[in-house]
């Protein structure tokens, strides 16, 4: 009950490790209605959009496509903003 009206941030960690392997191994081997190919920015879109579909709370959703470097500095800025 304490979490129920809790802002998200939504890091979709080591973006460029999922870029080297989704020309490999096809998004839409495990969601059949993704069309987008191997294309990371229509990926990352179709899996924020499967996330938000979940969201029935209607909760503030931040998302973030992190690199492997960077997540640190992105949730440091992000909790100072909030």
């Amino acid at each position: 009950r304490w979490f129920l009206r809790t802002s998200i941030i939504l890091f979709m960690n080591k973006i460029d490790l999922f870029a080297a392997k989704l020309p490999k191994v096809p998004l839409d081997r495990y969601f059949s209605d993704y069309t987008g190919g191997s294309d990371i920015s229509k990926a990352a879109k179709y899996i924020l959009w499967r996330f938000t579909q979940t969201n029935r709370a209607r909760l503030h959703i931040y998302p973030q496509l992190v690199f492997a470097a960077v997540k640190e500095t992105i949730l440091q800025n992000a909790l100072k903003d909030s």
